[in-house]
């Protein structure tokens, strides 16, 4: 999975990878469906928490939601 961050001062797009831990078992017809949010850190406006809620959908039934945080510096 990737996310397209564009920084405001350049026109080049900066890509960040986050990788899911534990690695989820997909089958043919499987699909990952993420809600994805990203919020500023108030003491320093440089820095962003990313939130990842996820979970796998397909013909076996819907998995559970998961929650994958990141913080990026």
């Amino acid at each position: 999975m990737h996310v397209l961050a564009t920084p405001c001062v350049s026109a080049l797009p900066t890509l960040q990878s986050f990788f899911l831990h534990p690695p989820i078992e997909c089958a043919e017809g499987d699909v990952l469906a993420c809600d994805i949010e990203v919020v500023r850190r108030k003491d320093n406006q440089r820095l962003m928490d990313v939130a990842i809620r996820h979970r796998l959908e397909g013909p076996r039934g819907t998995g559970k939601d998961r929650l994958t945080c990141f913080h990026i510096e």
